[in-house]
């Protein structure tokens, strides 16, 4: 009787590369080693080449509407010119200050412009190329090549690229941007469809300070605002593509997948003992007398605080996640009932030197 040949392992991961695998997020061995974590990225990978990354290895954000708050500058401003220059049919930064939105805005168009112009000339060089080798071996240019090299020197049609305003200390401002969200998408895209929408917007520990709202400051800009700006979107983010408002992008879209992602921090490890204390963080007159108003600001942590706010969104995401239930019979669900599934991530960036965090 022959011998069965036993099945080919995988090569084993070397110890070194799964202890630098399991401790990349490690501050501060980790980020300046550049250890690379399970996705194969590492504190020295840019956000374009985690789109690239994603372009090659998934469906890439190419045809899809994003909405990243806080994009005017930092980590949101990054990402914001990561997903314009990897294809996305429209780019909205929710920004507090407009000015300075406008100003991110007019810096991604002219770097789209540029990175435009550097490839109508490479491509504009290849053909004067291949046209002067076939002067010299005496052959004439074909037709075909002719027209893809045409073809190739086409501009890609520009994403939509704008900044709408939004305060997140603010209930009321929240509702207003969704508003003026929809407005603008149905105007420019024709449906107010939303693939990806990137919390990045927040504010570094800071002293206490209450809102209009009734809550403590960090809380409401870092979980609250968030939370609320995530629920009112979500008929956007669970529109199907193939509804009857259907966008014209959805030919070039490959899944339905949506995502929403918390940038949260490591310093959730370092918030209060004890959990989340949501009462301490309600500020309102109905709830709260003067006098423990006082007590709680005067034991008041801003490194605590702001941990607090990011274990939030951490915990936020993981609940999100499991009442939404995107798994693959999820997806089935939502697709019997013509609903887009919905993905929630929380992620913790690194430690990156923004404006604020000198605090």
């Amino acid at each position: 009787r022959p011998r069965m040949s036993r099945p080919t392992s995988p090569p084993r991961e070397s110890f070194s590369r799964a202890f630098q695998r399991k401790h990349a997020g490690c501050w501060p061995v980790g980020h300046l080693a550049g250890w690379k974590g399970p996705s194969g990225f590492s504190s020295r990978t840019t956000a374009e080449q985690v789109v690239l990354g994603d372009k090659i290895e998934g469906e890439g954000v190419s045809g899809k509407v994003a909405v990243v708050t806080g994009g005017n500058a930092g980590v949101g401003y990054e990402t914001a010119l990561a997903l314009a220059l990897g294809g996305a049919a429209a780019v909205v930064l929710a920004c507090r200050d407009p000015v300075s939105g406008k100003e991110a805005v007019g810096r991604i168009y002219a770097e789209l412009a540029a990175r435009a112009r550097v490839r109508g000339l490479d491509t504009k060089g290849e053909v004067e190329s291949r046209d002067l080798a076939k002067t010299e071996t005496g052959s004439a240019p074909d037709e075909n090549e002719t027209a893809n090299s045409f073809v190739e020197t086409k501009p890609k049609p520009e994403p939509l690229v704008c900044c709408l305003p939004i305060d997140l200390e603010s209930f009321v401002s929240v509702g207003e941007f969704v508003v003026a969200l929809n407005a603008t998408l149905s105007e420019f895209l024709e449906s107010t469809r939303v693939d990806l929408l990137i919390h990045n917007a927040g504010i570094m520990p800071a002293p206490c300070k209450t809102t209009m709202d009734g809550h403590e400051r960090t809380a409401q800009v870092n979980f609250l605002a968030p939370f609320l700006l995530t629920r009112l979107l979500l008929p956007n983010l669970q529109q199907s593509p193939d509804g009857p408002d259907a966008l014209n992008r959805s030919k070039q879209r490959h899944t339905t997948t949506t995502r929403v992602v918390f940038v949260s921090s490591a310093v959730h490890r370092f918030s209060y003992p004890g959990g989340v204390r949501f009462e301490e963080r309600d500020f309102s007159e109905t709830n709260r007398s003067a006098k423990t108003k006082t007590k709680t600001k005067k034991n008041h942590d801003p490194v605590k605080a702001y941990g607090e706010s990011k274990l939030c969104l951490v915990l936020l995401a993981r609940m999100l996640a499991v009442v939404f239930s995107t798994s693959s019979s999820a997806e089935t669900n939502c697709a019997q009932t013509s609903k887009n599934a919905v993905h929630f991530h929380s992620l913790h960036p690194g430690a990156v030197r923004t404006k604020g965090s000198e605090r």
